[in-house]
């Protein structure tokens, strides 16, 4: 099941209540003007493949739980307003094809990624 609601000028922040959708297995929110932060909880949806955020106004640091997810594939980030050092702890994310970040303020390197 998929969430897309890319291109609409949504606003507003990400809803912590959508870590309740536990069918969802995509959420593209792409290219609309969501702010503030990414909810810790989407990174302990059971079945989430694809988190597809870029182009949003999105701000503060990424949750750890997004670093591990171990089903999800993509990781798309891009050109919001994140910002803090990258989590130091292990990253298990083994099927993780696609990490986007660019264009944001993060800091630190990415270490201890397990497959």
């Amino acid at each position: 099941m998929a969430l897309a609601l890319p291109d609409l000028q949504l606003q507003g922040t990400i809803s912590p209540s959508l870590a309740n959708l536990s069918f969802l297995s995509v959420l593209n929110l792409q290219n609309n003007r969501f702010h503030s932060d990414i909810p810790y909880g989407l990174g302990h949806m059971p079945r989430l493949r694809v988190i597809d955020v870029k182009n949003n106004q999105l701000n503060r640091s990424i949750p750890t739980s997004l670093f591990q997810n171990w089903r999800v594939q993509v990781i798309s980030l891009a050109f919001n307003e994140l910002s803090g050092e990258m989590w130091r702890g292990p990253w298990y994310v083994p099927e993780l094809r696609v990490l986007n970040l660019k264009n944001n303020s993060l800091t630190g390197i990415i270490v201890g990624i397990y497959y």
